[in-house]
């Protein structure tokens, strides 16, 4: 099953894309907040926990811990945030945001995770061929 659209055209699914299941998508952000944010997203459109099938809610835990694992191979995060908020975007999927104690570097850049409390979703675009990079650099560490 494919990523849902318009969801996956917005998020640039057909460059971003992590890696795919039967029922989820993980995708890079495409506006980094702290250095390996990610998207995870159903890959049918609903809005509500309750709508996830039992197949899907079988799935979830295993996809979770692909993308930890991922993540902690590739940079070492000290934390995890998951923001399950669908302002504007009516699709169920979490904003996954490793957090940091120190700064990590990637791509001869110093990534700062600039607060320790409540991550802000403002972030400006990051560019392509960083986050092309990013893809990559997970891929390998899955």
């Amino acid at each position: 099953m494919e990523l849902w659209e318009p969801f996956a055209a917005k998020f640039q699914a057909d460059k971003l894309t992590v890696f795919s299941t039967k029922y989820w998508t993980v995708l890079v952000r495409a506006s980094q907040i702290t250095l390996g944010t990610l998207v995870l997203a159903a890959n049918r459109n609903f809005i509500s926990a309750a709508e996830m099938t039992p197949e899907e809610l079988k799935e979830f835990p295993l996809v979770v811990g692909r993308l930890e694992t991922a993540l902690g191979n590739a940079f070492k995060y000290d934390k995890i945030n998951y923001l399950c908020l669908m302002m504007s975007d009516r699709h169920y999927h979490f904003h996954v945001i490793p957090r940091y104690e120190e700064p990590r570097q990637f791509l001869g850049s110093e990534w700062v995770d600039a607060s320790q409390g409540p991550p802000s979703l403002a972030a400006p675009q990051t560019d392509e061929s960083s986050l092309i990079a990013l893809r990559d650099h997970l891929r390998l560490n899955l």
